[in-house]
């Protein structure tokens, strides 16, 4: 009988990112992040390494620089909870729902890698939506991707808005808040699809304007 293959103390895959997110919730917790009522117990360097707005608050001579707790008000604990597992944690599915919840906090927290998720996480929402979403819900979508930055998520709501009808875009109170730059891109694109259904059928170009959404 052969003996066992011996395993290397440390292994090569040990650095990878892939690993690190494995034992993450294993790793040294030496920071308490106080929200509301709730404590969440932290790795200061995972947190550091995620969130440069954390690293300066930590590493910075700031009052936080040492302290083994930060009390951080204004935050649901409930979203915040859920910004940590999906930022520290690398949680696999990230709902519709809770993408909405944790942006703000991830905006504020400048999390790349989760604010790249929220977008992509958005953007593939409102693809499978977009039949559905009225004019109010593609303008107040807009709003939010254009607020936070979030680009993908932008540019599959412009798309839906292209294919509401001219006047249920306007007429909403909210349409001003939009960009020139995207309300104009909008308009550009409205106008692209028009021509294309014109060069499919000439004589049914009546039918972009059924959705009065």
């Amino acid at each position: 009988m052969s003996k066992p293959k011996k395993i290397k103390t440390d292994p090569d895959y040990i650095s990878t990112e892939e690993f690190i997110n494995i034992v993450a919730p294993f790793a040294c917790h030496d920071l308490t992040l106080k929200v509301g009522k709730l404590q969440f117990y932290v790795n200061k360097k995972q947190l550091m390494d995620a969130s440069p707005v954390f690293k300066q608050m930590l590493s910075a001579d700031f009052k936080e620089k040492n302290a083994k707790e930060i009390t951080l008000k204004g935050k649901d604990p409930r979203a915040f909870g859920l910004f940590l597992r999906f930022t520290l944690l690398g949680e696999d599915e990230l709902k519709e729902t809770d993408a909405h919840l944790i942006l703000p906090i991830a905006h504020e927290y400048q999390t790349e890698k989760t604010l790249t998720r929220i977008d992509a996480s958005l953007a593939e929402y409102s693809t499978e939506m977009a039949d559905s979403l009225t004019s109010e819900q593609a303008i107040d979508s807009i709003i939010e991707a254009e607020f936070f930055g979030l680009s993908e998520y932008l540019e599959t709501c412009i798309k839906i808005a292209s294919h509401k009808t001219f006047n249920a875009l306007p007429r909403n109170e909210n349409f001003n808040k939009i960009s020139k730059d995207t309300r104009y891109t909008i308009s550009m694109k409205r106008w692209e699809n028009l021509e294309n259904k014109y060069r499919e059928n000439p004589y049914g170009i009546h039918g972009l304007f059924m959705n009065q959404n």
